[in-house]
């Protein structure tokens, strides 16, 4: 696994071991690393914080654990697997975390995927699963599908889902059938205003917006800013990222 170091200095790198297929990482307030592994069936913290190269960590168990998501309001880490969100606090030290199970909610469908917040409504979280595109309410413990962006984005076996912070537009990428990698598709659908983009060819599992540092995506913009069906060569999204 490798991700930024908190510093800019480099990246954080450490060997979690092919065979537990790491899904997803999060940077948490002191420094450390959460990850999630689904066939390792855990959700680790690794000590990131005192060096790159760091693979001290402490862990818990959870079946299919897919999504990883640090909630500093509340202190916690959720993680969704295939049946349940679990929130963990962190305790311990910067050296040697301890993970703390603090709640465990069932999720309403089976295979739980993709979990990330929802900009600017601190009590939700996006949870995805192979029946479709669920918001959380952390406060009541609820799921529901009747949430007012369903008619664009709920549908089933979404792979990822993430909200722009700043203009709202959701980014979403799904299982596209014959893909060579029945996980994967060459294509993701931003929603308000409608759109699809496709890189021919690509395996893409996860599609995430990535803010700059004037506060505009740079990693994805539609063209012209209008709605529409947009279907793009290599070159011409190269393009829309420079």
């Amino acid at each position: 696994m490798t991700r930024n170091s908190p510093n800019g200095r480099g990246e954080v790198s450490a060997d979690v071991g092919v065979p537990a297929n790491p899904h997803s990482i999060e940077l948490l307030r002191d420094g450390n690393m959460a990850v999630a592994a689904s066939t390792g069936g855990r959700v680790r913290v690794y000590t990131a914080s005192q060096g790159q190269r760091s693979t001290t960590c402490t862990e818990y168990r959870l079946v299919g654990a897919h999504g990883v998501v640090w909630d500093a309001g509340r202190n916690v880490v959720w993680a969704l697997g295939t049946d349940a969100l679990v929130a963990s606090s962190v305790g311990g030290s910067r050296a040697a975390p301890v993970l703390t199970g603090q709640r465990s909610v069932p999720v309403p469908s089976k295979g739980g995927h993709d979990l990330q917040p929802v900009p600017h409504r601190l009590d939700l979280l996006w949870v995805t699963t192979e029946a479709g595109v669920y918001q959380f309410s952390k406060t009541s413990g609820g799921f529901t599908r009747r949430h007012a962006d369903a008619g664009e984005i709920d549908r089933p076996h979404v792979k990822s889902v993430s909200t722009n912070p700043r203009t709202g537009q959701i980014l979403t990428a799904s299982v596209q059938d014959g893909h060579l990698r029945t996980w994967c598709t060459d294509t993701v659908r931003p929603a308000f205003p409608r759109a699809e983009l496709a890189l021919h060819g690509a395996w893409i599992y996860k599609a995430r917006w990535w803010i700059g540092r004037a506060g505009l995506p740079c990693r994805y913009r539609p063209f012209g800013g209008l709605p529409g069906r947009y279907r793009h060569t290599r070159e011409e999204w190269a393009r829309s990222r420079e």
